[in-house]
């Protein structure tokens, strides 16, 4: 139940969670992590 909370409380805050991981995360932080996002994403014949 904790975890449906959890959400609940996430998609009903999501805009005020996202401004605040923006506000928070430095640009080059920011870079890197999309960066692994998108490495992660991307199949590993295409890397």
């Amino acid at each position: 139940a904790v975890l449906d909370d959890t959400q609940g409380y996430l998609d009903s805050h999501h805009d005020e969670i996202e401004q605040y991981i923006q506000f928070k995360l430095s640009d080059e932080f920011k870079a890197s992590l999309v960066g692994r996002l998108q490495d992660k994403m991307l199949p590993e014949s295409l890397q």
